[in-house]
């Protein structure tokens, strides 16, 4: 896996219970047994166990992307090969609400890319839009002529932002849009709302 730039935890629990359940259970089990003598042929055994259940929106951020990662089943190299399972004639098309992995380059045409101190960290600002009622900005994923719309909660901002220009892979969740194009002679009605962003 790579590594983790921003999480939204809200959302990765929700893709989350949907992929690996809400409680993960941890058995332990101890086991013995007891031999009387050699003239008594004889053997008592004893097993105990002990379940710990764990809801998975308790747990940290990181550790529920650890979990969710490896099921996701809609994986995509490369924005073009998103961009052919949006399509209705797609005998697999994907729906909205389902969970998808899509490698590509972020960047964000609107905003110079910004420098970080950590000593003294800029307060960025971005234009956010009401997104399916969440207030989000919008960051542009690319590769081989391709684009697509990924959008983040406004609260991502002073971690997404700095990933301007480089190799991303984004775990989100299909949403419906307005058709829009996405280059290549091709158009979509869905974007991409992230629930993770990790650099390659």
């Amino acid at each position: 896996m790579n590594i983790p730039i921003y999480i939204d935890k809200n959302l990765l629990a929700a893709i989350g219970v949907d992929l690996i359940g809400m409680m993960l259970d941890q058995t332990k089990a101890k086991g013995g047994s007891v031999g009387l003598n050699w003239l008594i042929q004889s053997n008592i055994s004893v097993d105990t166990s002990s379940t710990v259940g764990r809801d998975i929106r308790e747990l940290l951020p990181e550790r529920i992307l650890y979990m969710v990662y490896p099921e996701v089943t809609n994986r995509f190299d490369t924005v073009e090969k998103f961009i052919e399972r949006t399509t209705s004639s797609s005998p697999k098309s994907l729906l909205p609400g389902e969970a998808v992995l899509v490698k590509g380059t972020l960047s964000f045409p609107d905003m110079p890319a910004p420098s970080f101190d950590p000593f003294s960290p800029p307060d960025l600002t971005v234009r956010t839009f009401s997104v399916h009622g969440e207030k989000c900005f919008v960051g542009r994923l690319e590769g081989n002529g391709f684009k697509m719309p990924v959008y983040f909660l406004e609260e991502a901002k002073q971690q997404v932002c700095f990933c301007h220009q480089m190799p991303v892979e984004v775990l989100g969740i299909v949403r419906w849009s307005p058709a829009y194009s996405t280059g290549g002679a091709r158009s979509l009605n869905y974007i991409v709302r992230a629930g993770a962003l990790m650099l390659r």
